[in-house]
Formats: structure tokens, sequence, C-alpha cells
């Protein structure tokens, strides 16, 4: 004969259990990995940031200064590793087919994402499929540079000395394909004038370059400018950005100052390996942006030029990055700098 008391039993027992399933599921037992965090242990070593160029530049400057804060928010050792030459195309292309576990990472100037692709005929790795975007770190301001000796005061007059002397003078680039490079040659395009390349490995002995006499005008970051302007080493003669910098709002913009058509944004992006987990990629963005938010950092980059930036997400650097590479391709063409094989 059924006997109905252990029946009920049974069933209390049954519901009991349904009701701790859902209980554990709901608290989130058994629920699946949060993606926000790595599915295991980062970093477990020291992470190298290279930076494409040699020591001095701007992208050394800034990875510098996020190399300490990273190494503090994220437990390890951060150092920043030195790997000029072919335009900034090795030290990338190191990271591009590096392992992808969040430890080789590169800081790389625009030029070196979105204009190299257009200018360089062969490109060791493609920035879309080989590269992941992980942080906008910063969009600072260039500078049309000059040195002291030479006699203009203006955009204007800069012009007007090369026009009366043309081959004469030369200016200073960071290499072919830099920024600096491509800055000057569209200045060339659009004011008409002729300038010799003297062609450096790196920002900084481009610099140097300039700072000797060796050559007369360069196009640098505001990291590095400013500084030597306001102790006379340098003369400032305008921005390349489509507004003013409100570091230096003395200074127009070339286009305000006669080049019309004149614009180069310059900022800086933090990239990893394509395939690095998203969990890390995330992980990093969120360490960079804290790091960019401490009073001191925050306002050393205003000093130097720093503007504001939307840019929060990877996914929105990814998609910028998509944006330039498309206009940076139609200004390459249209002003005929295509680099020799």
């Amino acid at each position: 004969m059924f006997n109905t008391s252990v029946a009920w039993t049974a069933h209390k027992l049954s519901c009991a259990t349904v009701l701790s399933i859902v209980l554990l599921f709901a608290s989130g037992a058994f629920a699946a990995p949060n993606s926000s965090k790595p599915p295991e242990p980062y970093p477990t070593k020291t992470i190298r940031i290279i930076v494409a160029a040699g020591p001095g530049g701007g992208m050394d400057i800034l990875a510098r200064l996020l190399a300490p804060k990273l190494s503090l928010s994220l437990g390890q050792t951060v150092i920043v590793e030195n790997r000029p030459g072919a335009g900034g195309n090795i030290g990338i292309d190191l990271v591009a087919k590096s392992t992808p576990d969040g430890h080789t990472l590169a800081l790389a100037y625009m030029s070196l994402l979105v204009v190299n692709p257009s200018l360089y005929p062969k490109m060791p790795f493609d920035v879309v499929k080989d590269l992941a975007p992980v942080a906008f770190v910063a969009s600072i301001s260039t500078v049309l540079v000059i040195h002291p000796s030479v006699p203009a005061q203006s955009v204007q007059e800069l012009i007007a000395l090369y026009k009366s002397k043309p081959g004469e003078y030369n200016y200073s680039s960071a290499g072919d394909g830099t920024g600096p490079h491509l800055a000057a040659e569209l200045l060339k395009t659009l004011a008409g004038i002729d300038l010799v390349n003297i062609s450096y490995n790196g920002s900084g002995p481009a610099l140097v370059g300039v700072l000797s006499g060796q050559t007369s005008l360069m196009f640098n970051t505001m990291v590095q400018s400013r500084p030597l302007v306001e102790a006379g080493k340098l003369r400032a003669l305008a921005v390349t950005s489509g507004k003013r910098s409100s570091a230096m709002p003395e200074l127009p913009t070339l286009s305000e100052a006669g080049v019309t058509g004149f614009e180069m944004d310059g900022w800086f992006g933090l990239v990893a390996p394509a395939a690095t987990p998203k969990a890390i990629v995330d992980q990093l963005n969120l360490e960079v942006r804290r790091a960019l938010e401490i009073p001191e950092i925050a306002e050393r980059l205003i000093k130097l030029g720093s503007e504001p930036s939307a840019i929060v997400t990877p996914e929105q650097f990814g998609n910028y990055i998509q944006v330039e590479l498309t206009k940076w391709a139609k200004v390459v063409k249209a002003a005929g700098m295509r680099l020799p094989e």
C-alpha cells in the first residue's frame, strides 16, 4: 500500500532541492565566469611597453610617465623598451608578433598606426588584423618650431623665406613616414615650398638637429617643444590641430596662419597583440584610464598640450583607428607622399 506520508516527504525534498538550485543560480554560484576579469592571474611577470622610437620623444615621455603608475596598480614591474627603426614599423611589428598574454604592449603615435599603412608599399603587419586597441592615451597638439636663427617671426614670413631660397633650407624628421615627416611634406605641398628632409632615427635625435641649427624646422609634439620654446631654444609659430591648443593658446593653427586645409591632430594609444584576451585588454584599459586621472599626470598632460577625448573604451578606440586609417589614406594619396619600395 502506498505510504502518503513518505510521498509527501519526498515531494517536500524535491521542492526544496529545486528551490536550492534556483537560489544557487541566482546567487551566482553556478554563473558563467565574469568576462571582465582575466580567466587566470594577470599579470604574472614583467610587462614591456615598446616605444617604436628612440629615447626622449613624445612616445617615450608618455610611456615613462605611465609605466610607474601601472606598475603600482598591476602589481608587476612595467618597463619601457625603445625599439626604433623603419618609421616605427620595427617596434610595432615586434608587439604584433609577441605572445598575446598582455605582457608586451606598444605605446604608439598616430602615424605608426594610421599613416604608415598608406605610406609604405609593404607593411610587416596589419594594423586591424594583428593589433588589439587597448586604450586611447592622449591627443596632443603638434607644434611647428624653428631654430631661433631663422629670420621669420610668423608662418607667412617663413614661407616667404623658403620660397626666396628654394632647396636651401632643410627640416628634421623622426624618420620616413613618421608624424614630423608627414606634417612637413604636407606643409611643402600646401604652401608650395621646397625643403630638404633630414631623416633621423627618432624624434629625440631629430630635435637635437633643429636645436643645434643643423636643420631649420621641425614639427614636434608639445610634450617636447613647449619647455624648449619657453627657454628660448626654439621658436614656435603654429600648431597643426584644427583648433588652438589650450596649453599655448597664443599660437595660431596653420590654417589660421594662411596654410589653408592644414589639419593634423596628433594622438597616442596603447595596443597589444590581436589575440590578447578581452578580459586582459579591458583590465589594461581600466588601469590606463585610472592612471590618466591621477592629478599629477592629468595636470602634466594639460601643461603639455593634451586635449580631452571622448574615446574611452577599447571598442571606441578601435573604431577611431578605422576612421583615421581611411582619412589618412586619402591625405597621403592626394599629397603623393607614398614612400619608395
